[in-house]
Parts: C-alpha cells; sequence; structure tokens
C-alpha cells in the first residue's frame, strides 16, 4: 500500500522529503500507466494547494508531476494540469471537495488524465488554449471553455496568459495572491528542479545532462524544439513571448513537473530567459 500522504505547509514538504532516500528500485508492484502516487499534499493558502506525485517509468526512472488545486465556494475544486491519482490519492483529493472543472494548459503530457477525470465524473468541465495535437488521439474530447490571453473573467483572482507564438497552443495561469506573492502556473515552459527530492538518481542525471540544473529556474530544450518552428523562430519570438510574461509581477512559480519556486520566481525567470535566449 502507498504511503498516506501528510498535507503539510509550503517548504516543509520539500524540506522533509529531501532527508528521505528516494533512489530505492520501483517496487515490483507497480501503479497502473499513466497513474501517480500522491506524495504531498501541500496547502498554500485555506483554498489553494499544490498537490505533488510520483510513477516508475521503464520501472527504474521515478518522475513526478505537480497537480494546483483551488476552491471555490467552500467545496467546488479547479484542478490546474490534472494528473490521475492512485486510489489513495484521488481519496484524498476529494477530501478537499467536489472536481467541477479541469484546467489544460499545454498538451505536453497528452490527454488520459483528462479523459480519466470527464469519464468518472460526469459533472467535470475540462478547459484549455485550444483543441491540439494530442486532443486528436481522443478526438471525442472536449474542451468546455477556450482559455484566451487576458481573461480575467474565468475564476476569481486569477488572470490567463496565452504564448501566441509557439507551435501548439499553451498557457500560463497567475493565481493573485497579494500577501505572500502572486503565483505563475506553467506546464513545461518553465519548471524548476534544483532542489527535487521526488525524483530519483537516472532522472537527476538526465535532468543534470540537459542543463535543467543550471538554475532556479529553467527552459527545456525539449520544450523549446516543441514550441518553435526554426532556430530563428526560437531564438526571436519566443524570447520575445517570455518578455511579455515578464510583464506579469508573480512572485511564486509552479510547473507541471520539478518543484515549487517559493520566492524568486521572477528574477529566476529573467535569468533563465538570458540563458536560454542571449542577445548576441
Amino acid at each position: 500500500m502507498p504511503r498516506r500522504p501528510r498535507i503539510q505547509n509550503q517548504r516543509d514538504a520539500q524540506s522533509r522529503l529531501s532527508r528521505r532516500h528516494d533512489d530505492t528500485p520501483a517496487p515490483k508492484v507497480q501503479t497502473s500507466l499513466g497513474v501517480y502516487t500522491l506524495e504531498v499534499l501541500d496547502k498554500l493558502d485555506d483554498n489553494l494547494f499544490l498537490i505533488q506525485a510520483t510513477s516508475f517509468v521503464r520501472r527504474f526512472a521515478k518522475i513526478n508531476r505537480n497537480m494546483v488545486v483551488l476552491r471555490h465556494n467552500k467545496r467546488e475544486l479547479t484542478l490546474i494540469n490534472p494528473v490521475r491519482l492512485d486510489a489513495d490519492g484521488e481519496a484524498r483529493l476529494l477530501q478537499l471537495g467536489g472536481i467541477a472543472r479541469i484546467i489544460r494548459l499545454a498538451p505536453n503530457h497528452g490527454t488520459n488524465h483528462d479523459r480519466y477525470y470527464i469519464d468518472k465524473f460526469p459533472q467535470v468541465r475540462r478547459w484549455a488554449p485550444a483543441r491540439s495535437a494530442a486532443d486528436s488521439h481522443d478526438p471525442n474530447l472536449p474542451v468546455h471553455r477556450l482559455l484566451t490571453d487576458d481573461d480575467d473573467a474565468i475564476l476569481p483572482a486569477c488572470h490567463v496568459f496565452c504564448f501566441q507564438e509557439t507551435a501548439q497552443p499553451e498557457c500560463a495561469l497567475l493565481i493573485l495572491q497579494d500577501y505572500v506573492g502572486n503565483l505563475l502556473v506553467t506546464s513545461d515552459s518553465l519548471q524548476s528542479h534544483q532542489a527535487n527530492p521526488l525524483v530519483n538518481m537516472p532522472v537527476r542525471a538526465k535532468l543534470a545532462a540537459e542543463g535543467m540544473l543550471a538554475g532556479k529556474i529553467h527552459i527545456s530544450s525539449t520544450w523549446l524544439r516543441s514550441a518553435s518552428h526554426t532556430r530563428s523562430h526560437r531564438q526571436k519570438a519566443l524570447r520575445g513571448e517570455f518578455e511579455r510574461l515578464l510583464r506579469l509581477d508573480f512572485a511564486r512559480m509552479v510547473g507541471s513537473s520539478g518543484t515549487m519556486v517559493y520566492e524568486g520566481a521572477k528574477e529566476g525567470t529573467v535569468l533563465a530567459v538570458e540563458r536560454t535566449f542571449p542577445i548576441l
């Protein structure tokens, strides 16, 4: 049976996990493909939660995914970057409330998680920037609401940022929290892996080889290749996209994988842009 996760406050989640030995091989009995084990349920605010979950790929690579949970009207949940959890993790999620909608910011990790929530919970609405190439594998997967740039009406205290030059439709979501710092939620465009206790050594080695441990926040080369049409497009258009993103006011950031950045996220993003798109 998987460990029962604990609801932890902000940085306690990462600091306690960092003391665990996480390089053990995959268990003999694993969860089904695409199902993740809930490791951390981090209460960021009374109605804002971060779920960090893990799974094994090819039995030896332990990866993690992040799902942000917003709660409105005391019991109405919105899942951002939805991740399908195992039975124990799903039970803990549903203790927070009932799932009303899922927000898919980008198609990078497939749509099987979205399909699971829509099939199991018929009331769930799916919001996304647009139908993507990934949706073609499931042509009946609905998009009940299209996310559009500068849309402030989707949810209270939320602001939508849409990339306009990426090859696939993609968004980021800014959750406004003035008293602790606005939280920027991304898919794979911005990630932080420097101090990630949820992955094991094979994954850390791969991240290091790809240069993703070079700074607090990183723009991955894998994402760049999928988001850009040509090398020149990557240098000019995508740099402009991140310069536009940096007009937003945010202090914290969390991507669909890796760890959450609790402070200095905007400054870390500036450095990531300069490393990735140097002005020649």
